[in-house]
């Protein structure tokens, strides 16, 4: 692995958080996400966003019921 640092996009959900997830990867598997990406039409955040829920589904998680706090909206320096 080369130490590559792949930069995710912020995610606004409905009740307006937001965070931002930085990401180590091997380079072919950026380029492989980049290639899935373009052939859906949807940008890589967008794609690495599905895979995550795809993953926390998986595993019985439904992100969209998860309490989250006010305090970690404030840490990610996310505008309201």
């Amino acid at each position: 692995m080369s130490g590559l640092v792949f930069r995710g996009s912020c995610f606004v959900l409905n009740r307006r958080m937001c965070f931002l997830l930085t990401v180590k990867m091997d380079p072919r598997m950026k380029a492989a996400l980049k290639k899935v990406a373009e052939k859906q039409f949807i940008s890589v955040s967008a794609a690495a966003k599905q895979a995550i829920e795809k993953y926390l589904e998986s595993h019985g998680t439904n992100w969209r019921e998860e309490v989250t706090t006010k305090r970690a909206t404030k840490k990610a320096g996310c505008a309201r």
